[in-house]
């Protein structure tokens, strides 16, 4: 078996997508995304080392600083985000034995921290927009020195992963502290 084979199917093929329950599928949609944007910053760390060592012609001061501005974000609220609160969804509920409070907050809560997250990683490498990793005012809304468009997408993707973050902790207190009627308490 080839290993894209054996990646999508699993061992012997007896990965089985069909028989996935939607919590399974909404977790494993945050882990693998959480892993892609590990992925990101594996690659734009080594990037970054490369260009502490020796300055190389596809990376400009500007792109070294967006890079520089993204690569704890991404770590942050793309890759350990995901996979925690994806986690969290699943084993909440499971541990309590009882039923996730609402499962379309949970698909909302991961569409806003995939979007918000790679909204702002693209705010930082198409308009070089970097603040240096801080959200501290006022170098983030300092139009002198960065584009106010840049800004905007690196604000606005900022505050949908904090939207997001917002219906997770609504999400997992709703569960916990809620119990369906005919649920044993």
């Amino acid at each position: 078996m080839s290993f894209v084979n054996t990646l999508m199917k699993g061992e012997q093929g007896l990965f089985k997508a069909e028989s996935l329950t939607a919590m399974q599928k909404l977790t494993l949609r945050f882990v693998v995304v959480g892993l892609v944007y590990y992925l990101f910053v594996v690659v734009e760390g080594m990037i970054m080392r490369i260009v502490e060592v020796e300055q190389i012609s596809m990376v400009s001061q500007e792109q070294f600083f967006a890079i520089l501005t993204a690569h704890p974000l991404v770590g942050i609220f793309g890759s350990t985000y995901s996979i925690v609160m994806g986690a969290f969804l699943f084993l909440v509920p499971f541990l309590m034995k009882k039923p996730l409070y609402s499962l379309k907050l949970a698909h909302w809560n991961f569409i806003l921290i995939t979007a918000g997250t790679f909204i702002f990683w693209l705010a930082g490498f198409i308009s070089h927009y970097a603040p240096l990793y801080t959200l501290y005012w006022p170098l983030p809304v300092d139009f002198n020195q960065f584009s106010p468009v840049g800004g905007s997408f690196f604000i606005l993707g900022i505050a949908l992963v904090m939207v997001g973050s917002i219906f997770f902790v609504i999400n997992v207190f709703k569960t916990i502290a809620y119990t369906p009627e005919g649920w044993e308490k």
